[in-house]
């Protein structure tokens, strides 16, 4: 059905792209930020353990 003219112009259908992957975009590069904070944070102070690391679990879940 996407490669029918009508379709592929459709406003409705851009809008729609638009918020699924841009949002999954910004959920994607949140979540990395967040790890990437927590490793330079926990190698900063020197404690980055097991209790840490298991924090990674919550950004990871919504890679």
């Amino acid at each position: 059905h996407a490669s029918e003219p009508g379709e592929q112009v459709s406003p409705v259908r851009r809008i729609y792209l638009l918020t699924v992957f841009g949002s999954t975009a910004l959920i994607v590069l949140v979540s990395v930020l967040v790890m990437v904070f927590m490793v330079i944070y926990g190698l900063l102070e020197q404690d980055l353990g097991a209790d840490e690391i298991a924090w990674f679990r919550i950004p990871l879940a919504l890679v």
